[in-house]
Parts: C-alpha cells; sequence; structure tokens
C-alpha cells in the first residue's frame, strides 16, 4: 500500500508534544513512526530533505498497512522558515496540528535543556543577548543552520510562525492548542484532535500512562559541557536512561550527579523583560487562532 503522510505534529519545542504523539500514536487508524525520538525533522533538514519522499516513506513509515492517518512529529516544523513550502510541495491537504506553550517559559525551558546538553556556557540573560549574534553565526553553519538552540526568543513568536502556514493551508487544515489546555482538559483536547483527523474517539485509549519527561537543570554548566567534549555519547545516554527512568549503567550514574531535578526559574526581571517583548506577538496569536497564551507576571 503506498504511504502518504497526511497529517504532522509540527510544533513547539519543547511543549509537550511528546506526550500527545504518545496518545495519537495508541490508535488503532494512526500510523506513526515506531520510535518518536529522534525525531525526523525531514521538512526542516536539508540534509534530510535531499533524501526525497521516498527515503522518507521507507526510513519512518514502512510499517504502514492500513492506517487511514499517517503522519509524525517534529518540533521544529513551526519555526522554520522553509518548512511550510516543503510540506505545500509535499501534500497541500496535509492536516497540520501545532501544540504552543507561553513563549518566555517555553524560552527558558529551552535553555535549561541545552544546558544538560552541554552546549550553552552563558546564564538566561546573557544568553538572550547574546541570540542575534549566535544566531547569525549558526545560520552559516551546515551543522547548526537548519537546529538554531541558541533561538531562544525568535522560537516563541507563534504568530509571525502560523501565517506562513496560514499563507499555503486553509484554516480547516491548522489546529492549534495550548499544552495548558491538554494539561488542564486532556480528554476535551484529544477528542478535538480525533475530530480534527477524522478518527473514531471510542478506539482512543485515554490513559494517564502516557511519558512525562521531567525538567531537570545542571548542578554546573562547565562540568556539562566537559563532559559532552569529553564523551558525547555517554552524556546522551545518561539523559535519555534520566528522562525515561531506566536503570543507569555506573558511568552514567556519575554523569547524572550533574543533574538537578527540580523545577527552575528565571531571574523575575528578566522573565518580565521577556514577556513584555512577547507582548505583539501574543496578541496577534489571540486574533489568528484564538489561543490566550497569557504571560504569567514572575
Amino acid at each position: 500500500m503506498s504511504t502518504n503522510v497526511n497529517f504532522l505534529i509540527g510544533g513547539t519545542e519543547p511543549a509537550g508534544t511528546n506526550q500527545l504523539a504518545f496518545l495519537l500514536a495508541r490508535h488503532p487508524d494512526v500510523c506513526m513512526p515506531v520510535d518518536l525520538q529522534p525525531e525526523p525533522n525531514f521538512f526542516s533538514k536539508d540534509v534530510e530533505h535531499a533524501k526525497g519522499a521516498d527515503y522518507y516513506h521507507r526510513r519512518y513509515f514502512a510499517h504502514h498497512r492500513v492506517e487511514t492517518c499517517v503522519g509524525e512529529k517534529s518540533g521544529r516544523y513551526l519555526w522554520h522558515p522553509s518548512a511550510a513550502k516543503r510540506i505545500h510541495n509535499y501534500n497541500p491537504h496535509m492536516r497540520l496540528i501545532f501544540m504552543l506553550r507561553t513563549p518566555a517559559d517555553r524560552a527558558f525551558s529551552n535553555y535549561r535543556f541545552n544546558c544538560l546538553n552541554g552546549i550553552e556556557p552563558l546564564d538566561f540573560e546573557h544568553a538572550l543577548d547574546a541570540e542575534e549574534r549566535r544566531c547569525s553565526t549558526m545560520r552559516v553553519d551546515a551543522r547548526w543552520k537548519d537546529i538554531q538552540p541558541f533561538a531562544y526568543f525568535d522560537k516563541g513568536r507563534y504568530a509571525t510562525q502560523l501565517r506562513r502556514y496560514a499563507d499555503l493551508f486553509p484554516a480547516e487544515r491548522i489546529h492549534v492548542l495550548s499544552n495548558e489546555q491538554l494539561r488542564d482538559d486532556p480528554s476535551r483536547e484529544i477528542h478535538r484532535l480525533l475530530d480534527f483527523l477524522d478518527l473514531e474517539h471510542q478506539s482512543c485509549r485515554l490513559v494517564d500512562d502516557a511519558p512525562r519527561y521531567a525538567s531537570y537543570h545542571v548542578r554546573s554548566r562547565s562540568m556539562q559541557r566537559l563532559i559532552r567534549r569529553l564523551n558525547r555519547p555517554l552524556l546522551e545516554r545518561a539523559i535519555m536512561a534520566k528522562r525515561s527512568g531506566q536503570t543507569p549503567t555506573l558511568s552514567q550514574r556519575l554523569v547524572q550527579m550533574n543533574f538537578v531535578e527540580k523545577r527552575t526559574s528565571p531571574d523575575p526581571e528578566v522573565a518580565n523583560r521577556l514577556n513584555q517583548r512577547y507582548a505583539d506577538e501574543l496578541a496577534t496569536l489571540r486574533t489568528i487562532s484564538g489561543i490566550n497564551l497569557t504571560a504569567r507576571r514572575q
């Protein structure tokens, strides 16, 4: 049976899209990649997109049989400037799902993730100040231009990003929700999503055992960067073991000693300045999507 991907969970990251994908993948009429990580990012990575649609189908959907909904999750599709056009060229009837998160919270979570992965030497305030300088360098670096890990502010400009899709796809093909909505009323939001995808409600088991990845920070950014330089694969395995609840090896346990399993928050003044920068974007977002991501005052 020929494969045609007809829905995408396209962002944002991090916003809880793993949980959304996990729940959808359980539906008997849904075919998604067997492993939700790493994400395909076929439409947002030049090197992957250049391999063509046949490669995309073989790599991620070889197990497709009779399911009516075929799709995947890649958190950078909303942000990436080329993704909307590439997706439209592939399938102009694609159904697009975007889960959003209060942008200042998203930015700080992105920052914590970069610290955990040993690539962020700066504190949050200075990382925001350095964003444009660092991103301008990465835009011409083949290793980083499609990822842009330091685009903390830019990746939260949801209204600007959604407009790229609204210019190409009809409104009925775009479904936007917030992670707050999914958290507060998961049954309602999943049922709305099933309606959007024309899927039967009763076939989807709404359970509470979807993976919920804990949030981690690090005791020492310098130590985390050193670990990454010495043994990047070990660091990545230690992070995955911690997030998935696997029993770590001795070497992974040593790496995990630098992890802090607790919620951390940015300096209130820094957070409020960031919220002010997003004010116009959030107002426009309410107008075009009905989503109200009211920034919480720190």
